[in-house]
């Protein structure tokens, strides 16, 4: 592809914002997420594919898969180096992440100590040559093997070397299957080479240590991994992977040389992507934010190498999460997500659409996600992630096409999600949600897969622990499938990937070393040394106070002396302390300069301060035992115990856990033993009666014998006689015939005996002498022979053929027997019966006491059977039977049509506990249970009679009727009943005073308000009464009077002549009910209706605005009329307008006056317009006071509606006063002022208005 070798491609990624991908560099084994590998074993394994030989750029995967069985195929490689320039490890279910805090961890390694060889070599070579068990099942790129050489401990014949002396180690891989890649770095004494030829791989570790150092104890691990193209091409060429012995030589520096084969077989690696992958997560490789190489920043060609990572740049997207002072020394790791590839794992094409997505994303500690550095593509359906064999298709063939294809691919919403996802301090990104998946708000379930790419910041105080502890590396840990579909099943389903290419740099780097010595064996205690690499002018953490502390629990004292330089408490033919000094091996830190340091801490083992002891026991058992009888094999009397114990001290190595031993000491010996009595006094014979003594030897490591190997555990046997007994027994009276025999003079008991002293009783039957002739003499007094009972007897009806049995070895009671006898009976039979009956009777009236009917229920049969007793003459009854011919029978409710039945005085004669069930008017008859009445039937007497009396009563009615004689209704009406010739306890007179309380008036009463009486004479409802009553009333009249005022006034408002005054009446009468409280009046009838009209008085030099008041017409319910009649002066010379004024509309005052009380006249007068005179000189105006006028008599009138009356001038105008008639001419020079008058009036309340 165009940009494989192009290290600056990113430029070409996006206009808008330049964020850097580096094509896949992480060695030749990186991600694995989901995919399957199918072996030609026909074994699946989880595993990766983003190989890239032009880096040495290193990742660990820890593969969780959510296939169980793949624990089978996968190996959890123990790795524990540091030196290995690509080391790559495969383990399940280890996410371990240790602390930098651990100060036993910090900046260092252990040596390279692997697991125990499993290819055995002989023990007396001096160089073994083993190889891991992950050899015989590698996977290409993925699976780590190893191979182990070690110089065996000689202490007698040490393999001496001196310094720049020389260990090689070559390895003979012809085919170029294998990858060696080992960090330069120094193993214990030694320098590192490494000639990694085509065929050949060739290690020198160069001693650079003192002469006359020691060999032994040399021990080095070659990490390895088969390369996946030369497998694949092997395979192209010769049809079959791998399988092959790879042979590997050690040359010591005396020129000996050891060669030695082991076996490998290489299986391929394939990346597959299975369906339902939701997350495969890989690393990309080291970022920087600036441009290795340009404007004075270190590096060339983009690239910047820094403690054996290759950092490349520029990442200008991180620089928005870091501040820019700290830009220069950031370092970044970059990531690769591959998002719902499973969702197209089938021929791109799509499967179910994504629910209940729960993922977590999560980045291991010291390091932090950048959130600007986020981006997200979408994979479109041209591109092929996925190939024809399902596996995935690297990123570096499609990425180029995603970042730049146009449109755009990049989705800045699901971006901004992921974004608005991080948690946990940056350190991990969580999805958690139910139903579809949606990002902001948008459904994105079925939009397939996508890339994510993403950079974290690096804890740069963290590289050197990284470098010492690759395994502990950046990693980042992505769920295969959705973490929601594992339903709870208890499978992983994680995969990590860990980033382990940071190196020790011995230009710039310094190594201390820390060895620990036990002077016991004056060897190196294996696996405590510590290598930690540190730069020059240092301080480093010092990891000996923890290891010494750790040291010392296992039993370690420090020798103080010798790790100071000084001579040791052992001596030492390995070492030497004093050429040494490590004088502040318990300080905190250690200062490094310009030197690589070397120390020794010398140990030595630790001694127990209390004694060890040990003891060795033995023990003589005796056991007394009963060998018959119920005890048989149980304890007869206390068992014998005797124990010898042996005693010896020693002193505990603390290290090594072995004692050195005194001589043994016993504490007693074994006598002779006398037999005991047993427990129970009833065995009597005893075997053996003693046991003998018993000599002891002991050997040296504790094992104790008898001499003549005599046994230690015996047994005493102890045996008792046994006895049975016979005896008769009367099962019909439940008792023994012992008195009955005895006064026949018979036998009451009879015995047979066992008197052999061994345990054979058990076959020994028992017999009784003269038993025949007792069950004879009971045969012939009606005793019936029924069988026989105890242990071990035969049962039969038939005394021939029973069977007493064996003896039953039990000596702690006889056995007892007995012979059963009943005694014969003869069958008899008894009944009786009962009858039941309903009495019907008069309970009152003229029939009282007289019965009218009996009626019959039906009888009760009962029967019993019996036995009478041949050997006492008693008899024994069996339970009564119960025949019920009974039925229910049904009671008239009314006899003689008046007499009605009384159910609360029924009385019944019935035997004890029993009675008839009543209900409804029936009779149910006697219920007699055969299971618990049988002591009831016993005392019934035979054909008795049991009946039930049922009463009839007579009951008389009375009913009062009070009865309204006004409205003709019935007010209440009161029915009594009762017994005959009983008071009704009643009367009229409370009702009645009630209704008198109302406003009635008493009519009649029939019953004249005495106590009422029930008559005896069979008609129930002949006694009726009514009560009649009626209204009261009250008379009604009113009345009222209506006025009519004409009050003369000139314009300022004083009087001009009498006011003018009359009135008219009306009135109406009725009455009132004072029972429903309603009235009923009459119409109103007036004195008169009509106010005649009235002139206007006249008055010389003034004009009246009305000449006359109309006749006006009321009514009842009509106002008071008041009217006004204003005089104006007349003027001195008429004005003659040159054209008549005439007023556009009428006239209104400001504020209509209303008089205190209004006039509502009977048809008010109301002018639709105002009322135009004869001549247009005349004008005639509504008439509204401004305001009340007040009386002449009494001050104020009273308040009035307003009247708005209109009055025409008829063509005269007569004078109240004098009846003279003026004439037009002068009305003419009236009208002329009344005008101007008007006009002024019109202006003047126009300027007021105005004003207001």
């Amino acid at each position: 592809m165009e940009h494989k070798n192009d290290l600056f491609f990113i430029t070409k990624l996006n206009g808008k914002e330049k964020f850097s991908f580096r094509k896949i560099s992480v060695g030749l084994v990186t991600v694995a997420l989901g995919t399957i590998f199918f072996l030609e074993s026909g074994q699946t394994v989880q595993a990766a594919d983003q190989a890239n030989n032009d880096s040495q750029q290193n990742t660990t995967i820890n593969q969780n898969s959510v296939n169980p069985d793949n624990s089978r195929t996968l190996t959890i490689q123990k790795s524990e180096t540091a030196n290995t320039a690509n080391n790559t490890t495969v383990s399940q279910n280890n996410e371990t992440n240790p602390s930098y805090e651990n100060n036993s961890k910090q900046n260092t390694t252990n040596n390279l100590k692997n697991d125990k060889p499993t290819l055995q070599q002989e023990t007396t070579a001096p160089v073994q040559i083993t190889g891991s068990s992950t050899n015989t099942s590698l996977i290409a790129d993925v699976t780590q093997g190893s191979f182990n050489v070690h110089v065996a401990n000689n202490s007698s014949h040490p393999i001496i070397i001196n310094h720049n002396q020389q260990v090689n180690v070559s390895v003979a891989d012809s085919d170029n299957l294998l990858k060696f890649d080992v960090n330069a770095t120094k193993i214990g004494n030694f320098d590192v080479g490494v000639n990694n030829n085509s065929g050949t791989k060739n290690f020198t570790f160069t001693y650079t240590g003192s002469d006359n150092g020691v060999l032994s104890g040399f021990d080095a691990t070659f990490p390895f991994v088969a390369v996946n193209s030369a497998a694949q091409a092997y395979h192209e060429q010769n049809r079959a992977y791998r399988d092959f012995n790879l042979p590997i030589t050690v040359t010591l520096p005396n020129s000996q040389s050891y060669t030695q084969t082991l076996p490998i077989k290489i299986n391929p690696y394939e990346d597959k992507v299975v369906k339902g992958e939701i997350l495969h997560g890989f690393i990309m490789g080291p970022k920087v934010i600036w441009t290795p190489g340009q404007d004075g920043n270190p590096g060339t060609n983009g690239i910047y190498t820094e403690n054996g990572a290759n950092y490349t740049g520029p990442e200008p997207s991180a620089a928005a999460d870091i501040p820019a002072d700290q830009q220069r020394d950031a370092r970044l790791m970059q990531y690769g997500i591959d998002w719902n590839y499973g969702s197209v794992a089938n021929g791109n094409s799509p499967l179910d659409p994504l629910y209940n997505v729960l993922v977590h994303i999560k980045f291991s500690n010291h390091q932090k996600i950048l959130p600007s550095t986020i981006k997200v593509f979408k994979i479109p359906n041209d591109i092929k992630i996925i190939n024809a064999d399902g596996q995935r298709t690297n990123i570096n063939d499609y990425y180029n096409e995603i970042v730049s294809h146009q449109p755009s691919l990049e989705d800045t919403n699901f971006e901004n999600f992921l974004k608005n996802s991080i948690y946990d301090n940056n350190h991990q990104i969580i999805i958690d949600q139910m139903g579809p998946f949606t990002v902001n708000g948008q459904d994105y379930s079925e939009k397939g897969p996508y890339f994510i790419q993403l950079d974290t910041q690096l804890d740069t105080n963290y590289i050197p622990y990284w470098i010492n502890n690759p395994n502990d590396g950046p990693s980042i840990t992505t769920p295969i499938k959705n973490e929601w579909n594992l339903n709870g099943s208890g499978t992983t389903n994680s995969f990590v990937q860990t980033y382990t290419n940071f190196k020790f740099d011995p230009k710039v780097d310094l190594m201390v070393n820390i060895y620990f010595i036990d002077e016991n064996t004056d060897q190196e205690i294996a696996h405590t040394s510590r290598e930690i690499i540190t730069p020059p002018n240092s301080s480093i953490t010092n990891p000996t106070p923890n290891i010494i502390k750790t040291l010392e629990s296992q039993g370690y004292r420090v020798d103080e002396s010798a790790t100071k330089g000084q001579h040791s408490v052992k001596p030492l033919l390995n070492f030497d302390p004093t050429k040494q000094n490590f004088i502040n091996y318990d300080n905190d830190n250690i200062d490094v300069s310009n030197d690589s340091l070397k120390y020794y801490v010398y140990l030595y083992h630790g001694i127990s301060a209390k004694p060890e002891i040990q003891t060795s026991s033995v023990t003589e058992k005796i056991n007394y035992v009963y060998a018959n009888g119920t005890k048989n094999g149980q304890q007869a009397a206390a068992p014998y115990s005797q124990t010898v114990t042996y005693t010896r001290q020693g002193s505990r190595d603390l290290v090594t856990n072995e004692i050195a031993w005194d001589p043994w000491k016993a504490n007693s010996s074994f006598d002779e033993v006398i037999s005991p009595k047993a427990d129970d006094s009833a065995y009597t014979l005893v075997t053996p009666t003693s046991i003998p003594a018993i000599n002891l030897n002991i050997t040296s490591k504790g094992t104790i014998t008898t001499q003549d190997n005599v046994p230690l555990d015996y047994t005493v046997n102890y045996y008792a006689p046994e006895k049975a007994t016979l005896r008769f027994y009367d099962d019909t009276d439940k008792e023994y015939l012992d008195n009955y025999l005895s006064q026949n003079n018979q036998p009451t008991l009879l015995s047979d005996n066992y008197t052999n002293t061994s345990d054979g009783s058990s076959k020994q039957t028992i017999s009784f002498i003269g038993a025949d002739k007792i069950v004879n003499f009971l045969n012939s007094k009606y005793y019936k022979f029924a069988g026989v009972s105890g242990i071990g007897s035969i049962n039969n009806t038939d005394y021939s053929k029973i069977s007493y049995g064996d003896f039953d070895d039990d000596e702690t009671k006889d056995q007892a027997f007995v012979l059963h006898f009943t005694h014969e009976f003869k069958p008899i039979t008894e009944d009786k019966t009962i009858s039941e009956q309903a009495i019907l009777y008069a309970e009152n009236g003229p029939k009282r006491g007289q019965t009218f009917d009996t009626l019959n229920l039906g009888d009760i049969n009962f029967t019993r059977t019996g036995q009478k007793d041949l050997v006492t003459n008693q008899t024994t009854w069996d339970n009564w039977t119960v025949e019920n011919n009974s039925k229910v029978l049904s009671l008239p409710a009314v006899i003689s049509n008046v007499y009605k039945i009384n159910p609360q005085s029924i009385t019944q004669v019935a035997p004890n506990s029993k009675k008839f069930e009543i209900s409804n008017n029936q009779i149910s008859p006697l219920n007699f249970d055969a299971t618990n009445d049988q002591s009831l039937i016993a005392s019934l007497e035979n054909n008795s009679t049991y009946s039930v009396k049922v009463p009839y009563a007579l009951s008389e009615n009375i009913t009062v009727t009070y009865i309204d004689d006004t409205t003709g209704k019935v007010l209440e009406i009161k029915k009594l009943s009762g017994e005959p010739n009983t008071s009704a306890n009643y009367s009229t007179k409370d009702t009645i005073d009630k209704y008198l309380s109302q406003h009635y008036a008493l009519v009649s009463d029939s019953t004249n308000q005495q106590n009422l009486i029930f008559d005896n004479d069979e008609e129930p409802n002949d006694q009726n009464y009514e009560v009649h009553l009626t209204h009261r009333f009250k008379d009604l009249r009113n009345s009222q009077v209506v006025t009519e005022t004409i009050i003369y006034m000139y314009d300022n408002g004083q009087e001009a002549a009498p006011n003018y005054t009359s009135s008219t009446s009306f009135s109406q009468t009725g009455k009132l009910d004072l029972v429903t409280n309603v009235k009923s009046l009459e119409k109103w009838t007036p004195d008169s209706n009509v106010f005649k009209l009235v002139e206007s008085p006249i008055i010389a030099g003034y004009t009246a605005d009305h000449k006359q008041i109309d006749q006006q017409v009321v009514s009842h319910g009509s106002s008071d009329l008041l009217f006004k009649v204003i005089y104006t002066a007349e003027p001195a010379k008429p004005v003659e307008p040159t054209k008549p004024v005439e007023p556009t509309k009428p006239v209104q005052p400001t504020k209509p006056v209303e008089p205190t009380k209004p006039i509502q006249p009977t048809k008010p007068v109301e002018p639709t317009k105002p009322v135009q005179p004869t001549k247009p000189v005349e004008l005639t105006k509504s008439v509204q006071p401004t305001k009340p006028i007040q009386s002449a008599s009494k001050g104020k009138i009273p308040h009035q509606k307003n009247v708005v009356v209109s009055i025409k001038e008829d063509k005269q105008t007569i004078l109240p006063q004098t009846g003279t008639t003026k004439n037009r001419a002068s009305l003419l020079g009236l009208a002329f002022s009344a005008a101007s008058l008007l006009l002024g009036l019109i202006g003047n309340d126009l300027k007021r208005k105005k004003k207001n």
